[in-house]
């Protein structure tokens, strides 16, 4: 993908971060990014809610 592409009405795109940039690139397909994020096993299967809530007050706690 060259600086002038255009992302299109339904594409799929990935975005990451590097240094003080969000890079944006199109996917083939979003179901091959499956299995690229680590998660501990304590995490698999529960609510992205409760992982939210989770990690808040942990880092809640840390910054006291």
């Amino acid at each position: 993908m060259t600086a002038n592409a255009r992302v299109e009405a339904g594409d799929q795109v990935i975005f990451k971060v590097e240094e003080h940039r969000a890079v944006l690139a199109r996917t083939a397909d979003l179901l091959s990014l499956a299995g690229s994020v680590d998660v501990p096993s304590a995490k698999r299967g529960v609510p992205w809610d409760e992982v939210i809530a989770s990690t808040r007050k942990v880092r809640g706690r840390r910054s006291v």
